[in-house]
C-alpha cells in the first residue's frame, strides 16, 4: 500500500483544526465577558441589570475577533421561571421584605445571566458590586445545566414593580443568545414585619379615607338649637267699608186746615 507522507505544513495545520472542531463544539457564551471589565471584552463594562441588545461584531478575546459568535439576541418562549415564598407556593407577586425561591429552566443545558430590576440575591453568589446579578454556572463550560435556583429578597420600599431577566446561551456554535423576563407586581398589604412601616409604599388599591366632617357634633353631645326668626309684625286690618243705605224720604205732613 503507497505511504502517505504528511508534509511539516500539514502536521501543523491538522492539530489547529482538531483543536478549533473541540473549541467549536464545547462553546458556551460565557457572562463574565459580559459583566467583568478585566476579560478584555468590555472594557467599560455594563451596569447591574444590562443584557445584550444586539450583535456585537467588534468583541475581541487575547487578539482574536470573535465577529460577534451569539448573534444578536432572540426571545425564548421556552425559557421559564418559577417563584415560590417561604410556604413553598407559586406565586405571582411579591411581598416587600420577603424572600422566595427562584427557578429558571431553559430548553438547552446553558450558561445564564441572570438579573433584577431591585432587590437583591442571597445564593447562590452574585457578581461583584451587584448584588441584583449573577452568574448561573460560574462562565464554567461543566456547569451548563437546563435548571438553576437562586433565593431572591424583596426590598422594602421598591420603586416599582421588580423586573427579572435572563440572557442564556447553549453549547455549540453559534450558541446564539436566547433572552426572557419577566415583571411581578409588589403587593405593600402583605409586607414583612420585619419592614419598617415607613419604608412600606402605599398599596395602589388603597384609597386614602376621606377626612371627617368638623360640621358633625361629637356623639355626645347635644345639636345646637336653631332659633326661629321673629314673626313679622301683625298689620291692622283695614276698616270695613261702610253699607250704603239709601236716603231717607220726607213725606210733609198735612197742613191743617183753616178755621171756618
Amino acid at each position: 500500500m503507497p505511504k502517505t507522507i504528511m508534509v511539516p505544513e500539514a502536521r501543523a495545520i491538522v492539530p489547529a483544526i482538531i483543536s478549533l472542531l473541540a473549541f467549536l463544539s464545547a462553546v458556551y457564551g460565557y457572562p463574565k465577558y459580559w459583566w467583568d471589565p478585566s476579560q478584555g471584552v468590555m472594557p467599560e463594562g455594563n451596569f447591574c441589570h444590562a443584557h445584550p441588545e444586539r450583535a456585537y461584531p467588534e468583541l475581541e478575546v487575547d487578539g482574536f475577533w470573535l465577529e460577534s459568535p451569539h448573534g444578536a439576541p432572540r426571545l425564548d418562549p421556552d425559557i421559564t421561571f418559577e417563584f415560590r415564598n417561604a410556604a413553598g407556593d407559586l406565586v405571582s407577586s411579591l411581598c416587600p421584605g420577603a424572600s422566595y425561591a427562584l427557578k429558571g429552566s431553559f430548553p438547552l443545558p446553558s450558561l445564564v445571566l441572570l438579573s433584577s430590576s431591585e432587590g437583591r440575591f442571597t445564593s447562590p453568589a452574585t457578581t461583584p458590586g451587584c448584588p441584583n446579578r449573577v452568574d448561573w454556572g460560574g462562565s464554567i463550560s461543566t456547569r451548563a445545566a437546563m435548571l438553576f435556583n437562586a433565593t431572591y429578597a424583596v426590598p422594602c420600599n421598591p420603586s416599582a414593580d421588580i423586573n427579572f431577566r435572563v440572557t442564556s446561551a447553549s453549547r455549540g456554535y453559534p450558541g446564539t443568545w436566547a433572552q426572557a423576563s419577566v415583571t411581578l407586581t409588589v403587593d405593600s398589604s402583605c409586607a414583612a414585619a420585619s419592614c419598617p412601616k415607613s419604608d412600606i409604599p402605599p398599596s395602589p388599591e388603597a384609597t386614602p379615607s376621606p377626612p371627617p366632617l368638623t360640621s358633625i357634633p361629637p356623639s355626645n353631645s347635644k345639636p345646637p338649637v336653631k332659633k326661629k326668626p321673629p314673626p313679622p309684625p301683625k298689620r291692622k286690618p283695614p276698616p270695613l267699608p261702610r253699607k250704603w243705605k239709601p236716603p231717607m224720604k220726607l213725606t210733609p205732613s198735612p197742613s191743617p186746615a183753616p178755621a171756618a
